[in-house]
């Protein structure tokens, strides 16, 4: 009887998602029964299960073995052959699994236990889905549903339903796999079994992707993720985080998917190349999303890139041997990683890696018959200029004038292979018969053929190159020292287009392939009329030349800044920012006969070093005028490093977090040391060429110190704010501009900051609905107001007096004097979502969710006005100086409501929605910010000319992240802060947007911006849990400050003898 309850309790504890007392509870059953049967194989199950809910796969299989052992040939070791399939299956080693499972359903027939079987049997239709074998498993699938159908199986059924309804989704049969759904969750509400639930809710998600319906996948899989965040289940039982962050990244909502992305990356260690392969490719598409392009492009290729294959455990030789994932894995989830590099590829312009990879996941998806994702395949195929032909094949598309020009002029119109040649043979001919051609002679010879074209056109201005197309004709003529008279009078035509359209400043510096941002006309184009097309085009070739040397040498690059400047031109702002964009050396330790390393992990307050005798030398880290070290007693030895930084043979950065592998950073060059930060939120990577410096929570660069190399050894400073190398012998460093710290806490979710009506105090708002007053002064916390619900959206009022919290039980207001907070009903407002203070600061606008806004009396609740437009407010902001109020529309609409007007003020071109409106404290400024922020044509900065508004659009190119989640004007309108969500932060002038200041050390994912003071102080609040105070000098945002400062740094440079420049 004991024997049975254990059993009992093991199966609720298990069907509850409590893993730890499943495993307790079944291990108590298998100890007390004395004989196999049902009461001993359900014990095995849970057994497994539990140990696969505490993500703990290995233990499970180790513990399983322990008693097949004992059992051998006795009653319940098929039971117990069961729970190790299962646990084989959900680590991922499926060709094993399957043996094992076969072995069960074979070797007893139709004798042993039903549960023992119909588990068995929909686990081997599992196992098969996810190698491949769609239509066996679908099968085996359908098979025991009709077998299910006579008796009381519900614990069973919605399993092999969910089963059957993965392979309908993916191949795009929606009726049969709704079918399938409906009948499991009939099933599944009689048993309240939460296995089954996974099944059938990830079934309805995969129907919703299929589809390309990413909200059917999110209404689905977030509540999943909710119902299982307490437990460490493993994505090897069923893969489906990579979905939720799949669907999260196609609705924009990218601070969701990296929650989501983070939740799944501790869950993939036991779940095998499936589990490794998902999470691969939901962190590409979330990078890709965010505008990390580097992020995404390692994401994918560690995703694609083979790995051995778990080892077996001793007592089970595996007779596979070593074999990788494209023997064991799953070629559906493959063939999506494929399918995601590859268009992120083409995106890219890397037409010849995304014809391999789209090619590749098209043969898997039609092996499958997985149309819907064959058609996409096909679709991005096409869109790289390639064809699909056959069922597998892709052809060319046909030559243009300039290829064919390029064949023949390269003497190698056509390659011939011969018949019979393998087809790796035939690839590796041609790709050696395609790398002798030049790209540059083939740009030479496009842009021949375009300037003959145009030319015989009558040189109309629409058949002028323009952007990248310029750049790489440009590049190519530079290096090839050849174009003919007709090229360069296009390319003269092309240039002279872009300077009279005064959209841009100056569109392109030529050879480093950036664009500049646009400035207004009254700033730029007013100056460059003045001059003649002549000397522009000299000034633009002087820009490039600068821009070539600011790659070449950070001290040239600092000597070309320092001579740039003498006017306002953008032109020459992009010269100096680019100079300055990172630090440069500003201080350097020498001993006699060169040191070999430091003698400390940290610096202090001294700089201590080795040479190569051993002996210890040291300096006053404050005496930076000393560039000498003086001799000193030994020391105690540098700790050993950790381990949770290591490098790879080929130079790749590994971080591991519990002795886990938690992500690979690449540098430009391979990389020689790295050391991680004092807080660990950044490591610091060194080169043959640089340090490069990482941050650790998004993998993002934030920047690249140059000015000593090779980098041997590197070492931070105990607070973070210096970073010292040891190159050449030499100990050089760089100091960090990271801001005032005011408070670190990295286990806190903070959502906003609230001015507060005391001096030098401000509200922190937590996720988890608790509102803390900070001193400014030592971050210690005064005040604390409990809302009692999760926070969603916070607004102050200006003054510091009322707070407005949308939280998921609905509106609250807090009267941040008393420090009392009561909930609000919003009349007419389903939805209350961005809520903005009048200028009053007693009434309260809302967005709702749709194309309504609604203004409310804070005190009463009354509603006072209703606002209705065509498409939907995604932004709501009230202007402090006038009371006028500012909406966001879905497609890029900007709308002013002044008293009873309202009208539309802009719109972007991409048409991108805003998810917030910033304004001037004293009504100069207006900037609508949300995701493809500073991309061409989506983003418009508004000034008040004259009293009315006038919008001009700017690019922002040197931004990893393309969101910008918060943004804020100084008080008095000087300067303007943005925040993306890379941690970089944008300081630009707001009255002619450029030279711009970029700091990228002081925050991880911004979440406010908060100005204080007067023009010079902000407070940024970042998704790291950490609070930090900026200092900006708008007297900096200058060219002639900034050539100023460039002269600076390279006589620094100078003194300690770093540069003769």
């Amino acid at each position: 009887m004991a024997g049975q309850v254990a059993g009992l309790l093991a199966t609720l504890s298990a069907n509850s998602g409590r893993g730890t007392e499943a495993i307790g509870w079944a291990g108590a059953a298998l100890e007390r029964a004395s004989q196999g049967g049902a009461e001993l194989g359900n014990a095995f199950v849970m057994l497994a299960s539990g140990w696969a809910l505490d993500g703990e796969l290995e233990r499970g299989l180790s513990e399983v073995d322990r008693w097949l052992a004992q059992l051998e040939t006795q009653p319940g070791h098929e039971d117990a052959l069961l729970a190790r399939g299962l646990l084989l299956m959900w680590s991922g080693r499926l060709s094993e699994a399957e043996r094992t499972l076969g072995e069960l359903l074979e070797s007893r027939g139709n004798l042993g236990p039903w549960l023992t079987r119909v588990t068995a049997g929909y686990s081997r239709a599992d196992c098969r889905y996810r190698q491949g074998s769609w239509d066996a498993a679908v099968i085996e699938a359908e098979r025991l549903v009709g077998l299910m159908e006579a008796g009381d199986h519900d614990l069973t059924r919605p399993m092999a339903h969910g089963v059957a309804a993965f392979v309908h989704a993916g191949r795009g049969a929606t009726a049969a796999a709704e079918a399938h759904l409906a009948d499991g969750r009939a099933a599944q509400s009689r048993s309240d079994n939460v296995s089954g639930l996974l099944w059938l809710m990830v079934g309805e998600a995969r129907i919703g992707l299929s589809a390309g319906d990413h909200q059917r996948a999110v209404d689905h899989l977030g509540p999943l993720a909710d119902l299982l965040r307490g437990s460490r289940l493993g994505e090897g039982v069923q893969p489906w985080r990579a979905d939720l962050v799949e669907g999260l990244v196609g609705l924009g909502r990218l601070e969701d998917a990296a929650r989501a992305l983070a939740e799944l990356d501790e869950r993939i260690v036991s779940g095998g190349a499936q589990a490794r392969i998902g999470a691969a490719r939901a962190r590409g598409l979330l990078a890709a999303a965010t505008g990390d392009d580097e992020a995404a492009e390692a994401a994918f290729a560690a995703g694609l890139t083979p790995t051995s294959q778990p080892e077996p455990p001793p007592s089970e030789p595996s007779p596979q041997g070593d074999s990788g994932p494209a023997d064991d894995g799953d070629p559906f989830l493959r063939a999506r990683l494929e399918l995601a590099a590859g268009a992120f590829a083409r995106r890219r312009s890397k037409r010849r890696q995304a014809s391999d990879l789209l090619t590749g996941a098209l043969k898997r998806f039609e092996t499958l018959g997985a149309a819907p994702y064959a058609h996409h395949a096909r679709t991005e195929l096409e869109a790289c200029g390639l064809t699909p032909r056959s069922r597998h094949g892709v052809g060319p598309a046909p030559l243009s004038p300039a290829e064919r020009q390029v064949a023949e002029r390269q003497g190698r119109p056509e390659t011939r292979v011969s018949v019979g040649e393998s087809v790796d043979e035939v690839v590796d001919q041609v790709e050696r018969e395609v790398g002798l051609l030049s790209p540059d002679l083939r740009a030479i010879v496009e842009v021949e053929v375009l300037a003959r074209d145009w030319d015989r056109a009558g040189r109309p201005a629409g058949k002028l190159p323009a952007g990248d197309a310029r750049k790489r004709f440009r590049r190519a003529q530079q290096r090839q020292e050849r174009s003919s008279e007709l090229t360069r009078e296009l390319m003269a035509a092309s240039r002279r287009k872009s300077i009279r359209r005064g959209i841009f400043t100056a569109t392109v510096t030529l050879v480093i392939g950036a664009f500049l941002p646009t400035v207004r006309a009254t700033f730029e184009v007013t100056t460059e009329r003045r001059v003649s097309h002549a000397k522009l085009v000299n000034r633009m070739y002087a820009a490039t030349n600068a821009h070539l040397a600011i790659n070449r040498s950070v001290y040239e690059g600092l000597k070309e800044a320092g001579e740039f400047g003498k006017n306002d031109s953008a032109l020459d702002a992009s010269v100096q920012v680019s100079a300055l964009a990172d630090p440069s050396p500003d201080d350097v330790v020498r001993v006699p006969g060169g040191a070999k390393s430091f003698a400390v992990a940290t610096i202090g307050t001294t700089i201590e070093l080795l040479d190569g005798n051993g002996d210890r030398w040291s300096r006053n880290a404050k005496d930076t005028d000393v560039h000498s070290a003086s001799k000193v007693p030994a020391g105690p030895p540098k700790p050993q490093a950790g381990t949770d930084v290591k490098l790879s043979k080929s130079g790749v950065v590994q971080l591991f977090s519990g002795g886990a592998l938690d992500r690979r950073i690449v540098a430009d060059w391979p990389a020689r040391v790295a050391v991680m930060s004092p807080d660990s939120r950044y490591i610091a990577v060194g080169t043959i060429d640089s340090v490069e410096v990482f941050d650790t929570d998004v993998g993002v660069r934030r920047m690249r110190l140059r000015g000593a190399s090779p980098v041997d050894e590197i070492a931070w400073s105990d607070d973070g704010s210096r970073i010292w190398a040891l190159a050449d012998g030499e100990a050089v460093s760089w100091k960090l501009e990271r801001g005032e710290t005011i408070l670190d806490e990295p286990q806190k979710n903070y959502r906003a900051l609230v001015r507060s009506s005391s001096s030098g105090q401000v509200w922190l708002v937590e996720r988890s609905g608790t509102m803390r007053e900070i001193s400014l002064a030592d971050g210690t916390t005064g005040t604390q107001i409990e809302l009692g619900s999760l926070v969603k959206v916070v607004a102050g009022d200006a003054k510091g007096e009322r707070a407005a919290v949308v939280t998921e039980a609905g509106v609250q207001v807090v009267d941040l004097r008393s420090h009392r907070s009561r909930k609000v009903t919003i009349p007419a407002c389903e939805s209350p979502d961005s809520p903005a203070f009048g200028a009053d600061g007693k009434d309260l606008w809302f967005g709702c969710g749709g194309a309504t806004a609604v203004r409310v009396d804070s005190q009463n609740q009354e509603l006072l006005e209703s606002l209705d437009g065509d498409e939907e407010f995604t932004a709501v902001e009230v202007d402090p100086a006038t009371g006028d109020v500012y909406l966001a529309g879905a497609a890029g609409q900007v709308f002013q409501k002044s008293g009873t007007k309202t009208e539309l003020l802009t719109q972007t071109r991409c048409k991108t929605a805003a998810t917030g409106i910033t304004v001037a404290m004293n009504g100069e400024g207006l900037l609508p910010f949300g995701q493809d922020f500073g991309q061409v044509g989506c983003t418009e900065l508004a000034s008040r000319e004259s009293g009315s508004w006038e919008f001009y659009p700017f690019t922002e190119q040197a931004v990893k992240s393309r969101t910008v989640f918060s943004a804020a004007f100084a008080p008095d309108a000087r300067t303007l802060v943005e925040g993306y969500t890379d941690g970089t932060l944008v300081v630009r002038p707001p009255a002619k947007l450029q030279p711009a200041e970029r700091m990228t050390m002081v925050a991880t994912w911004v979440r406010t911006v908060l100005p204080i003071g007067g023009s010079g102080d902000f407070l940024v609040l970042d998704r790291g849990g950490r609070l930090t105070r900026i200092t900006v000098d708008p007297g900096r945002l200058s060219n002639a400050a900034i050539a100023k400062e460039a002269r600076r740094r390279l006589q620094r440079a100078r003194e300690l003898e770093l540069t003769k420049w």
